[in-house]
Parts: C-alpha cells; structure tokens; sequence
C-alpha cells in the first residue's frame, strides 16, 4: 500500500478546505467525541490560523503519520481523543475500509454557518456531512 506523507496529505486537506468528519455519539456537546480516534486540534494557533481540529480512525500505521505531521505545527496539539464538539459547526469525513479522517470546523473560522461548510464538503462525492 502507498502511503502518502502526512505532512502533505495534512496540508492538502487544509488547502483544499475540503473539510472531512466522522461521525459522533449523542449527548451534549462537551460529552461527543469519536470513540476509538485520535486528533490534531489545529485551533490553538489563534485567530489567523486555521479553526479546525482533523480527526484519525482506523489505521495504526496511518494514524502514527499524521501524529508526526501534527507535530510539525508548532501551535497544534495531538490527542488521543477525537476532536472536541464544543463550538463545531459541521464536519466532513472521508476515507477507506482501513481508515478515516475527519475534519471538524469550529465557529468563528472560515465558514459562517453548518450550510457552508456542508456546502463545501459536499463538492465531493465521497464525503459525508455531519453535524456535531
């Protein structure tokens, strides 16, 4: 199996906008979080970075590749949790048998509203809106 650099597949995500998600459970906000995902919460980088945090199911091999690539912004912090559902307004998934990568998108960001973001997500037929 080829596998892409997680650096790049990262930044071509964020590039693309292509916002990706996974599914959560129910209950409040500050309870959802993917079972079994860990995550890369590009948030901290404050108001001129990026308002997202990407999700990872699946793949140990994969996940360890984006864990390496998170470690290259300085200001993102990885986890072994899914992303938070705190402030998310919509989020996109894609992905394989083995693996999932999610993107969620949080108020304040790029897009105004969960139609906009689904909007986006939408561009591409192999991606599933989800609200959080």
């Amino acid at each position: 199996m080829r596998s892409l650099s997680c650096a790049a597949l990262g930044l071509s995500v964020l590039a693309i906008s292509g916002a990706l998600g996974c599914g959560g459970g129910s209950g409040s906000a500050d309870e959802r979080v993917t079972p079994n995902a860990s995550s890369c919460d590009f948030r901290p980088a404050g108001p001129q970075g990026p308002n997202v945090c990407q999700e990872y199911v699946g793949d140990a091999t994969e996940t360890q590749n984006y864990k390496n690539s998170c470690a290259l912004s300085p200001t993102a912090v990885w986890a072994t949790v899914g992303c938070p559902r705190v402030d998310a307004i919509g989020g996109c998934t894609t992905g394989s048998s083995i693996f999932t990568l999610t993107t969620w998108w949080y108020a304040g960001g790029r897009y105004a509203d969960a139609a906009a973001v689904k909007a986006n997500c939408l561009k591409d037929s192999r991606n599933t809106f989800l609200e959080p």
